[in-house]
This record gives C-alpha cells, structure tokens and sequence, in this order.
C-alpha cells in the first residue's frame, strides 16, 4: 500500500516539474568493444592482452539537458554531461561520477547562445569535423590533442563565456574567453582565448580555428603561452567522403607538435566503411608516428550500430606516441614501439 501511494505520488507531481522546465531531457551513450592490444615492447615489457574497453567509437556520457521559452525568441538554456566507463561501471574522474564533460547555463535567442561554465573549445569543436571518426575509432586525430606537451590542455576549458553563433548562409562560429581566476602574479596565468569557424553547403565543409593560451605558471614566474591553429575540410563525392585535418599546438620555446590526417569513407553495405592515415611530429625530440585506421560502422537501428575497428601507430627511434581511439589511448610500451589494436563493438545511444 505505502509502495502504491508513493507511485502516485511521483505521477501527480511531474506535471508540476513539466511546467517548471519546459523542456527537460536525458541522455547518452554507451560504447563497449571486445579488443586484442599488443603494445609491442621487447620481452619483458608490455606486450598483448585481450580486453573489454569501454569507448573505442565514441567516449560514454550521461547527463541532462534542457531548456525554457522566456518569450519573443529567447530560451534559458542548462547543460550537465559527466563520463563514465561500461567496462567496470565507474564514473571517469577518481571512479566516482561528476559532471567533468559539460557544465553549461546560459541564455539563447537570434543572436546565437551565450552559456557560461565548462565546455568543449571552439578548436577542438571544428577539428573533429575533419576527421573519420568524428574523434571515435581507432587511428582517430583525438590524438592531436592528447598525445605529447600540454596533453587534453585544449579540449575543454572551464570557467569561461563560450559563444555559438547562428548559422549564417552555411557558416557558424564558435568563440570562448576563460579565466585562470589569479589573484596573484601572473594573474593572466591560466586565461584563454579561442576562435573557429566551421563552413558547410552541400557537398563541402571547411574550418579554421585559433587559440591563445596563457599557461598555468607558478606564483611570480614570467608568463609564457601556448598557440594552437588548424584547418581542414571535406568533399563528398556520392557514396565517398574525403577528410583533411591539419592542427598545431606551438608553445614558447623550441617545442612544437604537428598532426595531420587524411581519410576517406566510403557507404557500404547500409554502413559506413572507413581508412586514415594520421602523422605526428614533434620538433624538439624529432619524434614521428604514423597511425593507419580501418573501421567499418553499420547501423542496427537508428540508436545502436556495431562496428569493427583496427590500427597501428607506427614510431621512430625517438618517437612515443599512443594508438588514439576515442576514450582509449593504447600507449606504446616503450620509446620506439608501435602499438596496435583490433576489436568488435556496440554503440547504443539513448
């Protein structure tokens, strides 16, 4: 009896919550794959291992959004998306579930929207549009941004004021600033700046993105920053795509990483068939790695494809770059190795 009055309880008041938030939803994404890994460092380094790894095509999520009309085109808007990992079932940061993804408020109208919080950079928001994977699969150029100096620096900033503009004829910008919140020298320590575009009609799409970023230096030390910049596109040609992605991340001094990628998909079988190649070069060490990645990605209803995925990245003597494939990066077991991975997954989206 207590049971059912306590059901009836909870129906009566959702019409309530509905007239509170106009518009409230939940979602996600839930990625899983069985993969063999070889990380290929001589006996008795690390070598292969068959594993259950939990976002190859696509990193896990959960969260909430939502929205509420204020009258004549403006909506208040909120954001809330935290990690998680299927294989284990723990949250992403310390095992315990946070909302370290996307934390957003903000207000929406003709002009765009404006959100304040924890969001993705305008750089990294473009660059994804260049690749084959959209930053999933393995070979993905995910690992412009986490492999080498100032790994993950520029693919989320929090504490800032993170602008999307209307699309205009095709083109639609992104613009951020964030503050490091310094109360002592250097107090620009930490403050970032950034800039994208992204231009889609038809067949083509391009994008240009720049970021200017103060580093988080200690208390008193001289200030120094990092540059980001890069560009790419993509044509399609009937059932065939080709992707280009270019980005460089130059802080002060003799340091410097490149990445650039070439793809191509090709729709197959009522899925998409897929091959990138992915080149890395850091200037101060001369390190290279070179990651070929083959997937094949197939729908099984409009929420949920399997897919298969594979790929190497390939090293030089002095190069130490990991295998990128969404969540997981698989990192060499040794200077001068190259690890490889090759597995089977699902993908469900909710």
């Amino acid at each position: 009896m207590k049971k059912s009055l306590l059901a009836v309880a909870i129906v009566a008041a959702l019409p309530v919550v509905a007239q509170a938030q106009t518009n409230v939803t939940m979602f996600g994404l839930l990625d899983a794959s069985l993969v063999s890994t070889d990380r290929k460092a001589p006996s008795p380094g690390p070598g292969s291992a068959i594993q259950i790894m939990s976002g190859v095509a696509a990193t896990n999520r959960w969260g909430v959004r939502g929205s509420e009309d204020l009258g004549g085109g403006m909506t208040a808007n909120f954001w809330l998306e935290g990690g998680l990992n299927v294989d284990d079932g723990t949250g992403k940061t310390g095992g315990a579930f946070d909302f370290t993804r996307r934390a957003l408020v903000g207000l929406g109208g003709g002009f765009g929207t404006i959100m304040l919080g924890r969001d993705y950079t305008p750089g990294f928001t473009a660059s994804g549009t260049g690749d084959y994977g959209g930053y999933g699969l393995w070979g993905t150029n995910l690992g412009n941004w986490t492999n080498g100096f100032n790994a993950g620096g520029a693919v989320r900033w929090s504490n800032g004021i993170h602008y999307t503009s209307p699309n205009m004829g095709g083109l639609t910008v992104r613009a951020a600033y964030a503050t490091g919140e310094r109360d002592v020298t250097p107090k620009t320590a930490g403050n970032n700046i950034g800039i994208s575009g992204v231009y889609a009609a038809g067949p083509f799409s391009a994008h240009l993105f720049y970021h200017d970023m103060k580093d988080a230096v200690a208390a008193g030390a001289a200030q120094t920053k990092t540059k980001q910049m890069g560009g790419g596109g993509t044509v399609t040609f009937g059932p065939v795509k080709i992707l280009l992605g270019y980005m460089a991340t130059d802080p002060d001094g003799a340091t410097k990483l490149t990445g650039v990628n070439l793809g191509v998909n090709y729709a197959l079988g009522g899925g998409t068939l897929g091959l990138q190649g992915h080149r890395l070069k850091e200037t101060a060490s001369s390190a290279q790695g070179t990651s070929i990645g083959i997937s094949y990605t197939r729908p099984l209803s409009k929420r949920t494809d399997w897919y298969f995925s594979a790929g190497q990245m390939k090293n030089n003597a002095t190069g130490n770059f990991g295998l990128r494939g969404s969540d997981q990066q698989l990192a060499p077991g040794a200077v001068g190795a190259d690890p490889r991975a090759i597995g089977v997954g699902v993908l469900h989206r909710f």
